[in-house]
């Protein structure tokens, strides 16, 4: 009996040994670094990790790499010339009209409010040569309408808000500059051409590629043609009908040879005399420049809208000259073109990367075909 009762005994105290091995080893996992004490309940989250912003540096280059029009030419700024030459190209650039009111507010009013339909009526309606410039317009080949425009009204339901303040920009625009001669007549008809084709490009592709404010940039397309027209004015008359008739590399190099500036330069400072904004006039003259700037190894959105801006220029340009006249001849990712060699970076990543690809697509053969043909 009593050995049964040390052997009973043996066996409760190596229970109770062994209960106490594993109180213990549990309460050690549970003060692990991997887990919360037992005092708090909340999970301790890890720190998130910092976002190293990638730097934003220009593509390096060989001059080898560049296509030979675009060696040893560098882009002037208006910052560059002598207190002289400001002084002379302001004087010159007074000459030019100032805008109309009614394109004044066409800039500056915001049409995007529930009103906006009723304000740009009121506006266009109370011009009867804008108005029937317009509806000319609308009803002309270059649109291919089934349905005729009657009225202002009607236009803005077919049409929508956006291509009819476009339309109403360019007249307006137009309207306000004068010609210095018969034969630049022809020429400035040429650069609103390029500037309509431009500006209805842009309009379609950017709402293909869901940019949020196509207007902003079919303005910002518009108003880049400001220069062209000047250099109308600036350019002897020979000169000024000779120069239109070459690409834009070639172009901008005979501007900047003749006055030191260029007509991206030319355009903001006709903008600032016309007290449009800053940022407005600061993207435009960014458009103007991306042919001969760089591109950055990370393009910002604003960056690549003005890419979209500049290619759609690009086009229109060559639809006009009749370099263009099928849907095949567009290559945007030629890299031989010296108008579009420093473009291909925007091209390589979003939101430009469908571009080239969506102007080769049924989706856009309709509307180029129509552009080409008017």
């Amino acid at each position: 009996m009593w050995i049964t009762l040390l052997v009973f005994l043996a066996l409760l105290g190596g229970l109770l040994l062994v209960f106490r091995l594993s109180k213990g080893s549990s309460a050690s996992d549970q003060n692990t670094p991997s887990e919360a004490p037992e005092s708090n309940n909340t999970q301790v989250k890890p720190e998130p990790i910092p976002e190293v912003p990638v730097p934003i540096e220009p593509l390096p280059l060989s001059p080898t790499q560049l296509p030979e029009s675009l060696r040893d030419f560098k882009l002037a700024e208006f910052s560059d010339l002598d207190e002289t030459k400001k002084q002379s190209l302001q004087l010159a650039l007074n000459r030019i009209g100032l805008p109309s009111p009614t394109a004044q507010q066409l800039l500056l009013v915001d049409f995007h409010g529930a009103d906006a339909h009723e304000k740009l009526v009121k506006l266009v309606a109370h011009e009867p040569q804008l108005t029937a410039k317009i509806i000319g317009r609308l009803n002309s080949a270059f649109y291919g309408l089934t349905t005729p425009i009657s009225d202002i009204e009607h236009a803005i339901t077919y049409l929508g808000m956006f291509t009819v303040r476009s339309l109403a920009l360019q007249f307006a625009m137009e309207q306000s500059l004068s010609r210095k001669s018969d034969a630049l007549i022809v020429q400035a008809r040429e650069v609103f051409h390029v500037s309509a084709i431009a500006a209805e490009l842009c309009l379609h592709l950017s709402t293909h590629l869901d940019f949020a404010e196509p207007s902003a940039l079919t303005t910002q397309t518009i108003l880049s043609s400001l220069g062209n027209l000047a250099m109308l004015q600036l350019l002897p008359p020979k000169s000024a009908v000779s120069n239109r008739s070459l690409n834009i590399v070639e172009r901008t190099k005979v501007e900047q040879g003749a006055f030191g500036i260029h007509s991206g330069i030319a355009s903001q400072l006709l903008m600032q005399r016309w007290n449009l904004p800053p940022a407005l006039i600061e993207s435009v003259g960014d458009i103007q420049r991306l042919p001969f700037t760089p591109a950055v190894t990370h393009p910002s959105l604003a960056q690549s809208h003005q890419a979209l801006c500049y290619l759609c220029i690009w086009m229109a340009e060559g639809i006009v000259q009749k370099q263009i006249r099928r849907q095949s001849q567009i290559n945007l990712r030629d890299k031989t073109c010296p108008e579009l060699f420093h473009l291909q970076p925007f091209l390589d990543v979003l939101p430009l990367n469908p571009l080239p690809e969506l102007i080769l697509s049924p989706v856009v053969e309709r509307l180029l075909l129509r552009l080409i043909v008017s």
